[in-house]
């Protein structure tokens, strides 16, 4: 099982004389979990097909309380047989997993979940600016909006953080910067046209550059997340500057460990 930040990270860990594919027995089946570029997922499967082995890309919807709990949700490409060799592996992670398809189309899933979930995480940032700046009371606001048919689940659990005015870490704006980059990518090579998407990209660009320094650092204020929710919404307030992905790898793993030791 593998679980990387980019492109770059997963060329380095798999191909090369100490990569993960050279130490590998034929037959070996990896299980590959990061958040990349569907090229690049086919890319490993084609030379671990050629080597002998069988991959599937098994992206996830979720973060760390979800690995501990064994809730994510899981989106595979590859061969099918594959898939059904690996599922009693994904049915200690998840709560579902779906097969979507050949090589690359488990990653591809990924982008399509991340569009909705950023998009939705922005404009509900923007809904609650709009409706506090126009006068509405800031709980009443929140809690009317739960109670409406258009807040999915995890804009609940944001509406919950808005609340509390508390905005926990769950994915570093790096990396949220990075999937924008692959979705439009994958859109520019289809000629989808993604206009909000692309704009969300620039805010978090600005986020990511300008911002940068004084989030990772540790100076960032209960005020400045307060601005940066004001100026591109959730994408700041939710995500803040941490580096999760050691802490959802360490996760994944001491779950399937711990599962394994049950056996």
């Amino acid at each position: 099982m593998s679980s990387v930040t980019d492109d770059v990270a997963l060329q380095a860990v798999m191909f090369g004389p100490e990569g993960a594919l050279a130490g590998a027995r034929p037959g070996t089946i990896a299980i590959e979990m990061s958040t990349v570029s569907p090229t690049a997922s086919r890319h490993v499967y084609k030379a671990a097909k050629e080597q002998g082995l069988q991959m599937i890309d098994a992206t996830v919807s979720g973060s760390v309380p979800q690995v501990e709990a064994g809730s994510l949700v899981i989106f595979v490409g590859g061969e099918q047989e594959t898939y059904q060799a690996c599922k009693p592996i994904l049915d200690v992670l998840a709560t579902s997993s779906f097969y979507m398809g050949p090589s690359g189309m488990g990653t591809t899933m990924k982008l399509v979940v991340n569009t909705l979930l950023v998009l939705n995480l922005q404009a509900l940032a923007e809904a609650l600016i709009l409706g506090e700046k126009s006068g509405l009371e800031r709980a009443q606001l929140i809690k009317v909006l739960k109670q409406t048919a258009v807040i999915s689940p995890r804009q609940k659990a944001a509406l919950e953080n808005a609340a509390q005015r508390e905005y926990p870490a769950n994915f570093p704006l790096p990396l949220m910067f990075k999937d924008f980059g692959l979705i439009l990518r994958q859109a520019s090579e289809l000629a989808v046209p993604m206009p909000a998407t692309r704009l969300g990209y620039y805010a978090t660009f600005d986020l990511s550059s300008t911002r940068w320094h004084s989030l990772v650092l540790g100076k960032s204020s209960q005020g400045c997340i307060e601005r940066c929710t004001q100026t591109v919404g959730v994408i700041a307030a939710v995500t803040h500057m941490y580096f999760l992905e050691e802490k959802f790898v360490l996760a994944l793993w001491k779950h399937v460990l711990s599962a394994v030791d049950k056996l």
